[in-house]
């Protein structure tokens, strides 16, 4: 078994890897997804894990900078590997990495593990879990993804989706229609300008911080490079009420990121924007779309995410937990000061 780096010229036995893991949703460990760590400046390796010319594994590592000219290495949602070889030498992995990581001056390893949460209860990752633990990875409290996702099976007719919904959100949907607001698929430079009023808008009424302007510049600069995904813009005369970034991958569509007026809010444009998302989604063939972060529990309406959850659920789908984030110190000194600056930033 051999560890391996893919080169430019390996694209599409990565991306094909990728295709053929059913089940998951793998955007942020595709190719197009390290090009947009790329356009955001970030250094970003492909490596594989090979056994006789068969590939058993893929993981994209984005480089990230720190203090002092420090960095860590982090496998977001990763990483992947092929159904029945989890038993792949984990060893020879992570002494891999770690001596890479050290070459580059990288004082830890981040990953998200592809295991939720409800396959650790039945039992079948405990051996996983307990396998990033001797190998000395610590869990961490927060997340560096969402640990609980919104996801629908949309392989479904689009009746019975429609059906399946809580009947206030089919009322919103057909409202807008109604209402003639209109959405359409965009990749104008326009749109994305647009966007980005939207989420300074967004962020101000709703209370939170919004990403850097470059991070959404560079998903729509590989959205329009590699055909990944678009922006869903909702119009009603003349004027913009919402738009939404879709990414769709391996048979997932992902609603990425989403910005909404605070005008018209009752024509209920951002209901109709999630259906053509959905429908979009099942034109290209997907057969899941994922809606992103949701609170752990419906119940909790004290969370900040409590009303969003309410929102994406009402389209129906089910929660998929996972076991979160994981941290393997490479530099214990270094990384033991990272952790006392946290403290200190937060």
């Amino acid at each position: 078994m051999e560890i391996f780096q893919f080169q430019e010229e390996d694209k599409d036995e990565f991306s094909n890897f990728l295709r053929n893991c059913k089940g998951e949703n793998l955007l942020l460990q595709s190719w197009g997804w390290g090009e947009v760590a790329e356009a955001e400046g970030k250094k970003v390796i492909r490596f594989g894990i090979r056994e006789n010319g068969e590939v058993l594994g893929v993981f994209l590592v984005i480089i990230h900078d720190l203090v002092l000219g420090k960095k860590y290495f982090y496998i977001p949602r990763g990483p992947v590997i092929k159904e029945g070889f989890y038993k792949a030498d984990c060893n020879l992995v992570a002494n891999t990495l770690k001596r890479i990581a050290g070459e580059k001056n990288a004082i830890f390893l981040r990953v998200d593990p592809l295991v939720r949460n409800e396959d650790k209860i039945r039992g079948r990752s405990e051996k996983e879990l307990k396998k990033l633990e001797e190998l000395g990875f610590k869990k961490l409290s927060g997340a560096a993804q969402p640990e609980h996702n919104w996801v629908l099976d949309i392989s479904k007719d689009e009746d019975t989706l429609l059906s399946g919904m809580k009947p206030k959100t089919r009322y919103n949907i057909r409202l807008a229609k109604k209402r003639e607001v209109e959405v359409y698929q965009s990749l104008k430079e326009k749109d994305l300008k647009s966007f980005w009023g939207l989420i300074q808008e967004t962020a101000s009424r709703d209370k939170f911080t919004s990403l850097a302007k470059e991070h959404y510049e560079s998903i729509f600069k590989v959205f329009k490079k590699d055909n990944l995904g678009t922006l869903f813009v909702a119009k009603y005369k003349d004027k913009i009420l919402g738009i939404n970034m879709v990414s769709f991958f391996g048979g997932f569509a992902s609603y990425l990121h989403g910005a909404s007026s605070s005008k018209n809010r009752n024509l209920m444009a951002t209901y109709l924007l999630q259906w053509e998302q959905i429908l979009e989604a099942k034109k290209r063939g997907c057969s899941f779309y994922d809606f992103g972060g949701v609170v752990p529990d419906s119940k909790d309406k004290l969370h900040k995410w409590h009303g969003i959850t309410r929102f994406k659920a009402g389209f129906s789908g089910e929660r998929k937990s996972y076991v979160g984030t994981w941290d393997l110190p490479i530099s214990r000194f270094w990384y033991s000061l990272y952790k006392i600056g946290k403290i200190f930033m937060s």
